[in-house]
């Protein structure tokens, strides 16, 4: 739940991107918005990632070579940052997928052998890749 400073601070955020960032060829750098309004660069990311979540405004930010956040303001940017987003959403899952699979076969290992045996071999691993990298 957003505090009462965090909600004013969505307001101010909202206000100020409805006056100066309306599409894609008014973007504005997060680091100019975030110093403008007096906030943390990483506050700001944090509750603009609000404002979209809650629907409030169709915020599109740093995507296809455009530098900096800007309110969607036609079908072409709708397209642009959904396609964008979906691309993200994509790659996190295979990452995930990839993450599971790894987890799962770590602690697969793990079962076969104390901690102290699984370490080492780990640690062999990393040194034969290595060698097998500096070979090539």
């Amino acid at each position: 739940m957003s505090s009462e400073k965090d909600k004013r601070l969505k307001v101010k955020i909202v206000d100020f991107m409805k006056s100066f960032c309306i599409g894609q060829r008014n973007a504005m750098k997060q680091e100019k918005i975030a110093e403008t309004l007096r906030i943390e660069p990483r506050l700001f990311r944090h509750l603009v990632e609000e404002i979209v979540r809650a629907g409030t405004l169709a915020i599109g930010g740093a995507t296809n070579g455009v530098l900096g956040y800007f309110i969607v303001e036609n079908q072409k940017e709708y397209e642009m940052i959904r396609a964008d987003l979906k691309s993200r959403i994509v790659k996190l899952n295979k990452r995930l997928r990839g993450f599971e699979k790894a987890y799962g076969d770590v602690a697969g290992q793990e079962k076969m052998f104390n901690p102290g045996q699984f370490k080492t071999l780990g640690q062999q691993r990393i040194k034969e890749i290595r060698e097998e990298m500096s070979a090539k």
